[in-house]
């Protein structure tokens, strides 16, 4: 299964849409979390449509900030099953044997928040045992070497961070890009 996280800063103008539409074409996923998308449930709906998914579920931007997306194509069932400003939790397949829980995360950006997030997902770790993945945008830092440039990173909030990753049972799968 092809999944892509994409922070967008913002869906508002026609160049964000097109490279997201550029995005899609090129690498094919089958279930997409959009962040920062700073977009209300219509405009995502017309996303949806641009980007010819079949399945859209919106947590809508508050002001200026957040927003996020989760969208599928039709191969897929989707249901979701929570939902906050910084998360969509779904499980896919969900009468097949071969379901899972696929949560899209987006951490919270204020380092004093950061275990409010860590503590939904130990929350959410003990719910009815599925193969779970994760994925997004944890605004967190698992070690040093994973920063480039910038102010040096907190070794106590990197640590909650691996804390939490260990008590969901996460094995980190990388990532590719900035």
């Amino acid at each position: 299964m092809n999944l892509i996280a994409w922070n967008c800063r913002g869906l508002g103008n026609h160049r964000a849409v097109q490279e997201l539409v550029d995005i899609v074409q090129a690498q094919g996923p089958m279930i997409m979390l959009l962040s920062k998308t700073w977009s209300d449930r219509d405009r995502m709906e017309w996303i949806r449509c641009q980007l010819k998914f079949d399945g859209c579920f919106t947590v809508s931007s508050t002001g200026w900030g957040g927003g996020l997306a989760f969208l599928w194509k039709d191969e897929h069932m989707v249901w979701v099953d929570s939902f906050s400003n910084h998360h969509i939790d779904a499980i896919v397949h969900g009468c097949l044997e071969r379901a899972l829980q696929l949560m899209g995360f987006y951490g919270e950006l204020e380092t004093s928040r950061r275990n409010e997030g860590w503590n939904m997902l130990r929350m959410l770790s003990t719910k009815p045992k599925l193969p779970w993945c994760c994925f997004g945008g944890f605004n967190e830092l698992l070690e040093v070497a994973d920063k480039k440039g910038g102010a040096s990173q907190s070794h106590n909030l990197m640590q909650s961070f691996r804390d939490a990753l260990d008590n969901c049972g996460f094995i980190d799968l990388g990532f590719s890009g900035s």
